[in-house]
C-alpha cells in the first residue's frame, strides 16, 4: 500500500507539472528569467497568476544562499506601484521599511540583449525593484543582496527543464518500505504538531537544495502515516469530512512552512515560532478562535483563498499576511 501510494503522489506531481507547462504554453506568455551570464542560480518555477481559468503571470525564482531574486512576467494590467516588490521583500526580512532611504531613477534594462527603458526603485543597500514594459508585457524583478552591472533577463527557450527541477524523483528502494510504517518515537503524540515539525525540519534546507540545482528531496518515508493521522484527528476535532479536514491540516502546515521560508523572526526566534506554531495549531484546528495571532490567521485563509488570480493583488495579499504576522512577533 505504502509503495502504490508512493507511486501515486510521482505521478500526481508529474502531472501537476505538465499542466502548468501546457498552461503557460497556451497564455503565450514568454516566461522571463535573469540571463545567464548574470543569474545567481538557475530559474525555478515559482507560480502562475490565473484569472477566471486564464494565465496572467507567471513567477520564476533565482535563490541562492541569502540572494535571492524574482521576476513576474505579466500582462499588463493595473497600476500598482513598482515600490510593492521592495515592501514584500522588505516585509520578509522584517525590516523597518520606512526608516530605510528610498531613490528612484530611470534605468535601461535588457531584454532578449535589447535595451528597454524602465524604472529601478532602491531601498537601503540591500533591495531593489525594476519594472519595465515590452509590448502588452511588464517585466517586473524584484531582488535582494544582489548587484549586478547590468539587469539583463532573457525568455526562457526550455521551460520544461525549469519545470522538472520541481519534480520528484524515484528514489530506490522507496517501494521496499514497509506498508504503514511506524512513526518514530520523537514524532509520537499530537499529530498536528508531530506534522509540523516533520516538515519545518525538511522546510530550511530547500534554498541550499535549489542553489545545488537538486531535485527537492522525499519527505520521510513515514509522512504518510503521520498525514493520515493528523488529517484523522481534525476530523475528530472538528467534524469536518475527510476532504476539508485534509484541507484543513495542509493549511496549517502550509503557513508554517511558508513562515519558516520568509519570516526572519520565525527562523531565527525559538519562542515566537513555538508561539506562531502552537497558535496556528490552535485556530486551524478551532481550539482557540481567539489567539493573538487572530488577524494573521485570517490575512493566511484570504490569502489561500486568493488563488493567484491577479498578480498584483495576490501579492498585496500576500504582504498583508506577513505584515499581520510581523505586527504581531513585534508585540510579543
Amino acid at each position: 500500500m505504502e509503495s502504490h501510494q508512493f507511486r501515486r503522489a510521482d505521478e500526481m506531481y508529474a502531472a501537476q507539472t505538465e499542466r502548468i507547462r501546457r498552461d503557460i504554453e497556451a497564455s503565450g506568455i514568454g516566461v522571463v528569467a535573469v540571463s545567464e551570464a548574470t543569474r545567481p542560480a538557475e530559474p525555478r518555477f515559482g507560480q502562475l497568476y490565473c484569472d477566471d481559468g486564464a494565465v496572467l503571470g507567471v513567477e520564476v525564482v533565482h535563490d541562492a544562499g541569502n540572494v535571492r531574486v524574482v521576476v513576474d512576467t505579466a500582462r499588463a494590467a493595473g497600476s500598482q506601484p513598482s515600490g510593492w516588490m521592495v515592501e514584500h521583500r522588505l516585509r520578509r526580512a522584517r525590516t523597518g521599511f520606512p526608516t530605510l532611504a528610498w531613490v528612484e531613477d530611470d534605468v535601461t534594462v535588457l531584454v532578449d540583449g535589447a535595451r528597454v527603458a524602465g524604472r529601478i526603485i532602491r531601498v537601503g543597500d540591500r533591495w531593489w525593484a525594476v519594472r519595465c514594459r515590452l509590448g502588452d508585457l511588464e517585466i517586473s524583478v524584484g531582488a535582494q543582496d544582489w548587484h549586478p552591472d547590468v539587469i539583463a533577463v532573457d525568455t526562457m527557450d526550455d521551460v520544461v527543464a525549469m519545470l522538472a527541477r520541481l519534480q520528484r524523483p524515484a528514489t530506490p528502494g522507496r517501494g521496499e518500505v514497509p506498508a504503514g510504517g511506524e512513526i518514530p518515537d520523537h514524532l509520537r503524540g499530537e499529530p498536528h504538531r508531530a506534522l509540523a515539525d516533520m516538515v519545518l525540519a525538511v522546510t530550511p534546507e530547500e534554498p541550499e537544495w535549489l542553489a545545488a540545482h537538486a531535485v527537492r528531496p522525499d519527505l520521510p518515508w513515514y509522512w504518510g502515516t503521520l498525514w493520515r493521522a493528523a488529517v484523522r484527528r481534525q476530523t475528530e476535532l472538528t467534524d469536518e469530512p475527510a476532504a476539508a479536514a485534509e484541507h484543513s491540516v495542509r493549511g496549517m502546515v502550509d503557513q508554517l512552512a511558508g513562515l519558516r521560508r520568509e519570516a526572519a523572526w520565525f527562523r531565527e526566534e525559538r519562542a515566537l515560532r513555538e508561539r506562531a506554531i502552537g497558535e496556528t495549531l490552535l485556530h486551524g484546528t478551532g481550539m482557540s478562535d481567539r489567539v493573538p495571532s487572530r488577524p494573521a490567521q485570517l490575512a493566511w485563509r484570504r490569502l489561500r483563498d486568493h488563488g493567484g488570480r491577479d498578480p498584483q493583488a495576490h501579492h498585496a495579499a500576500h504582504e498583508e499576511w506577513l505584515a499581520a504576522w510581523a505586527g504581531w512577533a513585534e508585540g510579543q
